[in-house]
C-alpha cells in the first residue's frame, strides 16, 4: 500500500513539474510572440538598441600558440564586420608566437586595429583578460 501511495505520489509530482515547464514556456513563446520576434524557437529575446555599427573589442591571450596565431588573426580579419578593434596578448611565449602574430598583422594591414601587448614574464590567461578589460578604452 505505501509503495502504491508512494509511487502514486512520485508520478503526481512528475506531471506537474512537466505541466508547469510547459505553461512556463508557453508564457515565454506569448511574450516574444508579442514582440514580434521573427524566430520563435530559438528563446532570444530581441535587442532593444540597434546593433549594427556597435564597435567592439576582441581579446585574444596566448603562451606558446605558434601552430595557431595565424589561423585565429587571419580568421578575424576576414569578417564582413568592420567595426572592431583587437587587442593580441602575448603571455611570455617562447616559441616565436609573438613574431609570427606580429608579422601576420604587419602582412595583413590591420596595424592600427590591432593593439599587441608582450608580456616578459608569464601572468596567466585569467590575469591577462582583466588587465585587458580595465585598460580598454570605451
Amino acid at each position: 500500500m505505501q509503495k502504491a501511495l508512494l509511487w502514486i505520489l512520485s508520478f503526481a509530482l512528475l506531471v506537474g513539474g512537466a505541466f508547469a515547464v510547459g505553461r512556463a514556456w508557453s508564457e515565454k513563446r506569448e511574450r516574444l510572440a508579442a514582440m514580434k520576434c521573427q524566430d520563435l524557437d530559438n528563446g532570444f529575446l530581441p535587442a532593444p538598441f540597434p546593433l549594427e555599427r556597435r564597435s567592439f573589442v576582441i581579446f585574444i591571450c596566448g603562451y606558446n600558440n605558434g601552430a595557431f596565431v595565424e589561423k585565429t588573426l587571419r580568421s578575424v580579419f576576414s569578417q564582413a564586420y568592420d567595426s572592431y578593434r583587437v587587442v593580441y596578448i602575448d603571455d611570455a611565449s617562447t616559441d616565436g608566437s609573438f613574431e609570427a602574430a606580429s608579422d601576420v598583422i604587419y602582412l595583413s594591414g590591420e596595424m592600427l586595429r590591432v593593439a599587441v601587448v608582450r608580456n616578459e614574464e608569464r601572468f596567466g590567461q585569467l590575469a591577462n583578460l582583466v588587465r585587458a578589460v580595465e585598460a580598454c578604452r570605451d
